[in-house]
């Protein structure tokens, strides 16, 4: 796990600007403190930059950027390939030869061998940039989900790369940006900025699963979609229609092989437990596949010690049942409170999440550990969250209602400019009216942190009216038409994967880990445990999947956590941003969204938005 940066001068080919490298690689220290490099072209006219967390092969021989033997192909690179061993075996077969035990010089070797083919050979998360010496052809991509972040920009003279928004803007750009409407009102919709927007107009996310190519010469290039959370959703749903004849055993193979696969380090790791099926599902596997050496790490909160929102009882009870090492860290307010300037610093682009995953990698850090495991991305791909059966009933709903009241949009949007001024309509009830008649729009109505017509609190006119039209957040959801799908399930785990995953979870989860210099693996979001396991789970009548599959896949769950009521994970620093508000205007203000208020203030202002 590592930050990256490039800076490749196009068209007349100009020196880079060696400088401005040098900031660039080191603001992104805490991605990687174990060292840092750059590689420039021999006319200067290239600079690729890393810093690197050392997880696999740490040996200084696997330093990046790396180059071939053949000095043509270079790379820097973020993330892990987690079956780099069977491709490297597979590239000797070929006739390469390797000089380090690292993923990297796989990857570069990839690239080399197969060209663009190698992404649907590649399992794991990444983020990299690859320069062709000999073509003058740079090559960028990202993973299927977008687990690991690259961000681009594009001016007259130069293309710049980087792991985060903050190193383009400060390092590249000399803080010369314009606020980019889109990312402003996306952030305000969903509580995240939707990719491939950021607060800026000239920097962009590559977006998850796509793949960048640009020519130095005339400085041409395009994006390209080579498999994303929509494609691979939209191909289980195509096996499912198939009724193959699955196995409760095939399940369980796809799960201990996922498993099995993100364990693979050459530092010692830990996990991230909480009193949830996923994480609980996780730490069985690992006891199965015999690694009772993997340590399991709880958070919890003060405020909730004694009560049922603990987290930490229920965890302990089975960390203990398995034998397994066990550490517990407990958060006050006194501690938020000191930590939150540094907490805002180490966040990339803003979110109401990610704070809880922010204080569990501390206490990671704490112990020692550069890698941590994870259970995010067991709700999309099980059916975990409400949204599975609440959205399609919804939409059924407002639609038949619709053939009666065929004003039905229109009288949403009245009460929505109503709800401005009266506490006495439910929050969600005008979205639901307003856009609920399909399934996409009852997804926003129902994860959308503000609806359009509350925006105006917030944001000035011209920035909601271009954000909105630039951004067309029902248009973008949309796009599951584009792939048939049909299933409810499999439409409810694209747009999790799609939006909240990709944009808040996945995110929340690098930028928090990489604040205290860690390493966060998603088992349950991996490409290939979603093409074996989601078919099986499309096919399934059971209402309860997520339990019923986790129930299959380990015999050491016990049935009182399979049959809880999902709770979340709830943390108490909603009211602790609550105590700060004096003097905030009080209209429907929760923790999130007075913590979108509070962003507003500490990101927006140099912006220009009030």
């Amino acid at each position: 796990m590592c930050g990256i940066a490039a800076q490749i001068s196009l068209r007349a080919q100009k020196p880079i600007d060696q400088q401005k490298m040098r900031s660039a690689i080191s603001s992104m220290e805490k991605r990687g403190p174990d060292g840092s490099n750059m590689w420039i072209s021999p006319d200067s006219s290239v600079a690729l930059g890393h810093v690197r967390l050392a997880i696999i092969d740490p040996d200084a021989r696997s330093a990046q950027p790396m180059t071939n033997a053949n000095e043509n192909l270079h790379i820097t690179y973020n993330g892990e390939i987690y079956n780099f061993r069977d491709l490297k075996t597979d590239l000797i077969r070929k006739g390469a030869s390797f000089r380090t035990d690292s993923d990297t010089e796989v990857l570069l070797l990839m690239y080399q061998f197969y060209g663009i083919d190698m992404l649907f050979k590649l399992r794991g998360m990444f983020a990299f940039v690859i320069y062709d010496s000999e073509r003058k052809r740079v090559f960028a991509a990202r993973d299927s989900f977008g687990i690991k972040p690259l961000y681009y920009c594009e001016t007259s003279e130069n293309l710049f790369f980087a792991s985060q928004v903050k190193t383009i803007k400060h390092h590249f750009l000399g803080d010369q940006t314009n606020p980019q409407p889109a990312g402003v009102v996306g952030f305000f919709l969903f509580g995240s900025v939707p990719e491939p927007y950021t607060l800026h107009k000239e920097v962009f996310a590559l977006p998850a699963g796509h793949y960048l190519e640009v020519q130095q010469e005339n400085g041409q290039y395009k994006i390209s979609s080579y498999e994303t959370a929509l494609d691979i959703v939209a191909e289980a749903q195509e096996q499912s229609f198939l009724k193959k004849d699955y196995s409760n055993n095939d399940i369980k193979s796809a799960l201990l092989e996922t498993m099995e696969y993100h364990l693979v380090s050459d530092v010692p790791s830990c996990l991230f437990l909480s009193s949830g099926i996923d994480s609980c599902l996780l730490l069985a596997l690992a006891y199965e596949l015999g690694r009772k050496d993997l340590c399991a790490v709880t958070l919890g909160f003060q405020e909730f010690k004694g009560t049922d929102k603990d987290e930490v009882p229920y965890a302990s009870d089975f960390a203990k049942k398995l034998g397994i090492n066990h550490k517990i860290r407990y958060v006050s307010k006194d501690e938020f409170d000191s930590d939150i300037e540094t907490l805002l610093a180490d966040m990339d682009q803003p979110s109401i999440d990610g704070i809880n995953t922010w204080y569990i990698a501390k206490a990671v850090k704490e112990h020692g550990y550069k890698v941590a495991l994870s259970g995010l991305g067991g709700d999309e791909l099980l059916g975990g969250y409400p949204s599975f059966s609440d959205v399609p009933q919804w939409a059924t709903t407002i639609r038949r209602t619709k053939r009666f009241l065929p004003f039905l949009s229109q009288i949403g949007l009245l009460l929505g400019m109503a709800s401005r001024y009266s506490k006495r309509i439910p929050p969600k009830l005008p979205g639901l009216l307003s856009f609920g008649q399909s399934v996409e729009g009852a997804y926003f109505a129902k994860r959308g942190l503000f609806m359009p017509w509350e925006l105006g609190d917030y944001l000035d006119e011209v920035t909601i009216r271009q954000g909105l039209a630039t951004l067309s957040p029902l248009n973008n959801l949309c796009s599951l038409k584009s792939k048939n799908i049909s299933v409810s399930h499999a439409k409810i785990s694209a747009l999790e994967a799609g939006c909240y995953m990709k944009n808040q979870l996945l995110r929340d989860a690098d930028w928090a880990g990489m604040g205290h210099s860690i390493e966060i693996r998603t088992p349950l979001v991996d490409r290939v445990l979603w093409k074996k396991a989601l078919p099986m789970i499309l096919q399934s009548k059971l209402t309860n999947k997520k339990s019923w599959i986790a129930g299959l896949a380990s015999k050491l769950l016990e049935q009182k956590l399979l049959n809880r009521e999902k709770t979340g994970f709830e943390t108490p620093i909603g009211s602790w941003m609550l105590e700060k508000s004096r003097g905030v205007k009080k209209s429907r203000v929760d923790g999130a969204q007075h913590w979108s208020r509070t962003w507003a203030r500490c990101v927006f202002s140099d912006l220009g938005i009030k």
